[in-house]
């Protein structure tokens, strides 16, 4: 396992410290959860954020777009 040195502001600890007191987990455990349910919620919301991302963006018909672009390949 990584070690890692991160600045958390004094608010912030103490909140954590009140959780880890009251779940009676050391504060890494509960940091180590945070980070994980955080990089899991990214790994799900990044590729359906671009899903539609031309959508209304083109007046034109599609094919007829795709056929457009294609004609300035050659």
């Amino acid at each position: 396992m990584a070690k890692t040195l991160v600045d958390i502001p004094s608010e912030l600890m103490a909140q954590l410290d009140t959780i880890a007191q009251k779940e009676h987990l050391p504060r890494a455990a509960l940091i180590r959860a945070a980070i994980s349910a955080w990089l899991s919620q990214q790994a799900q919301t990044v590729p359906t954020s671009a899903f539609g991302l031309l959508k209304n963006k083109f007046v034109e018909d599609s094919v007829q777009w795709q056929k457009k672009i294609r004609d300035e390949w050659t």
